[in-house]
């Protein structure tokens, strides 16, 4: 059976849109494809950039604190296991000057600077935390235990002014005698 002229016109013309077709929809999955890897990799930069900027120093000096704490705690307070450590000091429970002094030492020159690090590091770098909404006000809002750091940091400065004008006033007493 042969094929006039017009026929094989016609199987030519669908012939070239079936495949303008196929072209087409491949060039819109490649699209697609390329816009989601684009979108994919924006993310992992974030997450990277989260990582790398914010959760990893964070952590660090979370972790580094935590053990040097543990160290002191254990080390001048042997009775109390890691299991129930409860708090440093007991209602009731008198200090020697020794030990108030040791408490005092290692807070000045670790506990309380490490702490306003992190919380240096919370405001500079809070922008990349993980971002909670606030129930009340429905605006979003850095987690609640960041916050509750901050101001302990910011509590404890005042402390750390007594202590030091203590001292001054010490070895100010010391130097008159």
């Amino acid at each position: 059976m042969a094929c006039s002229q017009s026929d094989q016109t016609w199987v030519a013309v669908i012939t070239a849109l079936i495949g303008a077709f196929f072209l087409a929809m491949g060039w819109l999955a490649n699209y697609w494809l390329a816009k989601r890897t684009e979108l994919y990799k924006l993310a992992l930069a974030h997450t990277d950039n989260q990582l790398a900027q914010f959760h990893g120093p964070l952590y660090y000096k979370l972790s580094s604190e935590e053990m040097v704490w543990n160290h002191f705690r254990f080390t001048h307070r042997p009775h109390e296991g890691p299991e129930q450590p409860g708090p440093y000091y007991r209602l009731g429970e008198t200090e020697t000057n020794a030990g108030l002094f040791r408490f005092r030492h290692y807070n000045q020159r670790f506990f309380i600077p490490q702490l306003q690090e992190i919380r240096d590091l919370i405001i500079a770098k809070g922008h990349l935390a993980e971002l909670e909404q606030d129930p009340i006000t429905e605006r979003w809002c850095l987690p609640q235990c960041l916050i509750d750091l901050c101001a302990c940091v910011g509590a404890s400065e005042p402390m750390m002014m007594a202590w030091k004008f203590r001292e001054d006033e010490l070895q100010e007493a010391a130097a008159r005698s």
